[in-house]
């Protein structure tokens, strides 16, 4: 049996980020403070408010 370490639930959430942020950033409308409050909502909507505030 192979024993291999599962990925860290904070870098699983930091390239969710980053591929969020990525996806927002060509918009021409949202600056960096709007692109990071989008990014925090659907976080929370994606994995649960009180979840994503106890894992970060």
């Amino acid at each position: 049996m192979v024993h291999r370490e599962l990925p860290s639930l904070q870098g699983y959430a930091a390239r969710v980020d980053a591929a969020k942020t990525s996806m927002l950033a060509p918009a021409p409308d949202i600056s960096l403070a709007d692109a990071a409050a989008i990014n925090l909502t659907l976080t929370s909507v994606i994995f649960g408010t009180m979840r994503n505030a106890f894992e970060r």
